[in-house]
């Protein structure tokens, strides 16, 4: 009997405990990192493609760290627009200096293609959360702390009653914002855009156009090459190659010094030929 008593006792206890952290958890979560000073806007939106004010309030909550649980990581921080809002690091630091397993897809000029590396959202309304529930990324998987956090910033208020008409503030409101600001990402007033590349620059883009091939695949008025899925540019020929016995490393040492494609025999294995082009060239001698 003593024994059932100590047991009950125990899990009282471990309850009482698990409450008192819960609560003390949750009031973390709720802070924001402040005193934060209101954002630096212009009186007059800038032009955005639908709701100017919408997008405004977007572009607000996407450099705001308060998205994350530690309020010390933005869509901004990895999502950098010096380069076309991606990362320039193989992989991203995010929460609490932990590392993502990629590098942060760029979102420049890329309305209507599926996001992510692995085109697992297939538009930024699906995509824009998908970050901020990560663990590793901004790490609010309980979406609702959000209106409670931003709810605590005093210019929020007012930037959800320009864009929606209310000053309240919910998940489906900042997601349209957070989607209208990606959607809004894009080449405008490049020297490309402008027709104003000089000698060199014209060059360049007759060898990317041209002899380089680069167009093939990074093509369209942003040179993104694609829409809604991706292109096969032929990564899975190494694991066929293995799979059919041969030996990579060796084919390459054997065409060292190839510029142009080369081309294997596949008589003996499976009655065909197989050309390997210059840039599956590239990747394999990159590859271990």
């Amino acid at each position: 009997m003593k024994g059932n008593n100590f047991i009950f006792n125990f899990f009282i206890l471990c309850a009482f405990l698990f409450s008192s952290c819960k609560k003390e958890m949750d009031e973390t979560m709720l802070k924001v990192n402040g005193p934060v000073p209101a954002p630096n806007l212009p009186s007059t939106p800038f032009s955005y493609n639908g709701n100017d004010n919408v997008a405004t309030l977007g572009r607000v909550i996407f450099y705001d760290k308060n998205l994350s649980l530690s309020g010390t990581i933005s869509c901004g921080s990895c999502h950098k627009q010096q380069f076309a809002f991606s990362d320039n690091k193989q992989f991203s630091r995010g929460l609490y200096n932990g590392i993502t397993s990629r590098n942060s897809s760029a979102i420049f000029s890329s309305p209507s293609h599926n996001k992510f590396w692995d085109g697992r959202a297939g538009n930024f309304d699906t995509a824009v959360f998908m970050p901020v529930m990560n663990h590793l990324e901004m790490d609010i998987f309980n979406l609702n702390l959000l209106p409670q956090k931003f709810s605590q910033l005093p210019y929020y208020p007012e930037l959800f009653e320009k864009a929606f008409g209310t000053k309240e503030i919910t998940i489906p409101f900042i997601r349209e914002a957070l989607a209208s600001f990606a959607e809004n990402i894009y080449s405008r007033n490049s020297k490309n855009d402008q027709n104003a590349l000089n000698a060199k620059e014209l060059m360049g883009e007759e060898i990317f156009t041209g002899k380089g091939r680069c167009y093939s695949c990074h093509n369209g008025s942003d040179f993104n090459g694609y829409s809604t899925s991706y292109e096969n540019i032929g990564l899975e020929i190494i694991n066929s190659l293995r799979q059919l016995g041969f030996d990579i490393k060796s084919i390459l040492e054997t065409n060292r010094g190839v510029d142009d494609a080369i081309v294997i025999s596949l008589a003996n294995k499976e009655n065909r030929i197989l050309i390997l082009s210059r840039e599956i060239i590239a990747f394999l001698r990159c590859s271990p």
